[in-house]
């Protein structure tokens, strides 16, 4: 496992080597309002928000960024969330995967996004991941007191999407954008190795203790 503090937009990515895939939950370009406090006062979303709402960090790099560097790394697979926003720079002809994240299978009127798309390539078969989960909530699966970063993903979710590229043991997987370290919370369960890269201070601290053996994140 290696973990930098920097930039991804300028790093070095010569020095890394060989890279068998990208797998990142990437700044999506729409300039997100990170103050869920004002969030604790909607109603109760079915027992969701019982824990407290914070003014999270703003994420850095939250605005147009140019994706295109992400393609010309020689990677020949990718999982990235929310590449809907950003198509125009994606030159592959990949496949997307729907995270239904709703409390209930027929409850479309939760707090923020019931959906969520995660592209991946090579293209595959188009399908569902579906994993309860109410945004700046969180989920009943995981208590709110574990979210770390104002766009963490569950681990579960990371699991999953792993899962469907068949990495083989060891492959080495890159997340520029790495936050809080879900994907890296992943990689190590899976047995693969890890390449994290994240531009804030205090997240990269925060991804570095979480990556550690023996911490219970």
């Amino acid at each position: 496992m290696r973990l930098f503090h920097a930039d991804a937009l300028s790093f070095n990515y010569a020095q890394l080597g060989i890279i068998d895939a990208i797998v990142s939950d990437p700044p999506y370009n729409i300039n997100i309002d990170t103050n869920y406090e004002p969030m604790q006062r909607i109603n109760n979303q079915r027992e969701m928000t019982k824990a407290k709402c914070k003014n999270w960090e703003r994420i850095e790099g939250e605005n147009k960024i140019d994706y295109s560097f992400l393609f010309e790394l020689g990677v020949k697979n990718y999982c990235l969330f929310g590449a809907d926003y950003y198509l125009e720079y994606i030159p592959f002809e990949g496949s997307f995967s729907v995270w239904d994240k709703r409390i209930e299978d027929n409850f479309d009127k939760m707090f923020g996004s019931c959906y969520e798309m995660i592209w991946f390539y090579p293209k595959r078969k188009r399908d569902f991941i579906r994993y309860r989960y109410a945004g700046v909530y969180g989920s009943r699966n995981e208590r709110y007191t574990k979210r770390i970063h104002p766009t963490q993903k569950p681990l579960r979710v990371m699991e999953m999407c792993l899962e469907r590229m068949k990495l083989k043991p060891g492959s080495v997987v890159l997340d520029p954008f790495m936050g809080s370290g879900s994907t890296g919370d992943a990689c190590m369960r899976m047995g693969l190795d890890f390449i994290g890269i994240e531009i804030n201070k205090n997240y990269f601290e925060v991804a570095k203790k979480r990556l550690t053996p023996g911490f219970l994140g």
